[in-house]
């Protein structure tokens, strides 16, 4: 039978493991997010540049 510290012991392992793969995650989606940020305002800047050719040539 295992004793109390050794099985708060575990649980604090297993937090602490769990915290970091949270973290790991947590990170990874800023990333993503960040990137996806970038490549949606190069995306509205590209369009931008398109209207604004389109109604000049109509004007």
């Amino acid at each position: 039978m295992l004793s109390h510290s050794a099985i708060l012991d575990d649980v604090l392992l297993e937090l602490r493991d769990s915290h970091e793969e949270h973290q790991r995650n947590f990170e990874q989606h800023q990333r993503n997010f960040d990137e996806n940020q970038r490549t949606t305002n190069a995306a509205l800047q590209s369009l931008e540049a398109i209207l604004l050719q389109l109604t000049r040539n109509h004007s």
